[in-house]
């Protein structure tokens, strides 16, 4: 029976030759059921090491981040969030009355989220901005603005995170989940002493006046720490300046909303597990770690890989790479993406990134990540194309916290594995 099913096979595979690449077909063709029928083999050698992460471009993100982290296996990672304030309108604060004044400045941040441990108070600090930021400008991780020096908060007191609780705000008891820091009373005399002026007059008048903001918190001194999620295009987040004149009580909000932004990440591995393995690019180790915000990726190839069609060609019905996770599945990146290196040493998506089976979700139930690369390594093994490395890269790494230990290329417990079910052909 088996002869019968192969010899059909091949069959197929001579009859379709004409119009498709021979390494192109049966990939991945054969339903689960019939993997019986095939060869299988889980040995193949896999290198991987653990590296910095190029920067990311993080400008006009879905979300913003700041706050500070700390891990023994990561080291610290500081983020801060540089961003416009813009003029929702032009403003006319004040009428003639002689009964007038400025009462607050405040600025709101509308929380999508968070990562770590929001139990404890952080101390937070707002910086303006001494250098222009533009919409249409790229700005990537590393990216840094000139800031004043002055800490631009109202109060030294720490603040707690509170991302799921709704806030009340004057006779509103449900104003949706939000920081709001009070700023400087010299800069809302400063801004509010612009009513009728020429800064308030146009959007690029008050941009040249007013570059933007920054905001970051202390660094962490020890293991834990947490990152606050937010979206500045909400129409919570806003820079507001409440007033009163003879009319009462008045607010002026600007805007967030459309204005140029960035999630400004640094690193420190100093002293982590990660650094070890950063020190020793040439070791293999059963650990390795995938860090968000351009912290740290994996890379790996299959140095022998050609070695399976040493005595005549296969064909691969399904390769399957499995990566197993060793951190508490609660913090781990909800997807991952495999990229391909190619002759010019970029990174690429592979061609199985556009087959439906790919993968890259993280499994609950089995602490994995896997990913279908039939095609991949089909075309290896072909020789229609070459092992030049590949990469683990977090999806969604400048949005998130989320980060892991995964199993390495080194033989140990949670090993990775390149699972291959093949036919031999001849």
């Amino acid at each position: 029976m088996r002869f019968g099913y192969l010899a059909g096979l091949v069959f197929i595979l001579l009859s379709l030759s004409n119009c498709k690449k021979p390494q192109d077909i049966g990939i991945s063709t054969l339903p689960d059921d019939d993997l019986i029928y095939t060869d299988y083999v889980d040995t193949a050698t896999i290198t991987t090491y653990t590296i910095r992460e190029d920067s990311l471009r993080s400008d006009e993100l879905s979300r913003s981040l700041f706050g500070s982290i700390k891990d023994d296996d990561l080291g610290i990672t500081d983020v801060s969030f540089f961003g416009q304030v813009l003029l929702s309108e032009t403003p006319d604060l004040i009428s003639d009355s002689s009964s007038y004044g400025a009462d607050s400045l405040v600025l709101s941040l509308a929380y999508t989220g968070y990562w770590g441990d929001t139990s404890q108070p952080v101390n937070i600090h707002v910086y303006r901005l001494a250098e222009d930021m533009y919409i249409d400008s790229s700005y990537y991780s590393n990216r840094a603005f000139q800031t004043e020096p002055d800490d631009l908060v109202h109060s030294g007191n720490p603040f707690y995170i509170m991302p799921t609780t709704p806030l009340v705000i004057g006779s509103d008891s449900n104003q949706v989940p939000q920081l709001r820091i009070r700023l400087s009373d010299a800069l809302r005399d400063s801004i509010f002493g612009k009513n009728k002026k020429d800064e308030f007059a146009n959007a690029i008048n008050w941009k040249a006046y007013f570059k933007g903001l920054q905001v970051k918190a202390d660094q962490v001194t020890s293991n834990g720490g947490m990152l606050a999620y937010f979206n500045p295009s909400s129409a919570n987040s806003s820079m507001t300046l409440y007033y009163h004149d003879g009319e009462g009580s008045k607010s002026y909000s600007f805007t967030m909303s459309g204005a140029a932004s960035l999630t400004n990440s640094l690193h420190d591995f100093t002293g982590s597990n990660s650094e070890v393995q950063l020190q020793n690019p040439t070791a293999q180790y059963e650990v390795n770690y995938l860090k968000p915000l351009a912290g740290l990726k994996t890379v790996l190839s299959f140095p022998y890989l050609k070695h399976f069609v040493d005595s005549g060609s296969i064909l691969i019905n399904k390769a399957e790479l499995v990566i197993n996770v060793l951190t508490d599945t609660t913090t781990v990146p909800i997807n991952i993406l495999l990229l391909a290196k190619n002759a010019s040493n970029v990174y690429e998506f592979p061609i199985d990134y556009y087959e439906r089976s790919y993968g890259g979700s993280f499994q609950l139930l089995t602490r994995t990540y896997t990913f279908d690369i039939s095609r991949t390594v089909q075309h290896i093994l072909d020789g229609s194309a070459f092992d030049y490395g590949f990469s683990l890269n977090i999806l969604g790494s400048m949005i998130s916290g989320n980060n892991a230990a995964i199993g390495g290329g080194k033989p140990g417990n949670s090993q990775m594995k390149l699972k291959l079910y093949y036919t031999k052909l001849h």
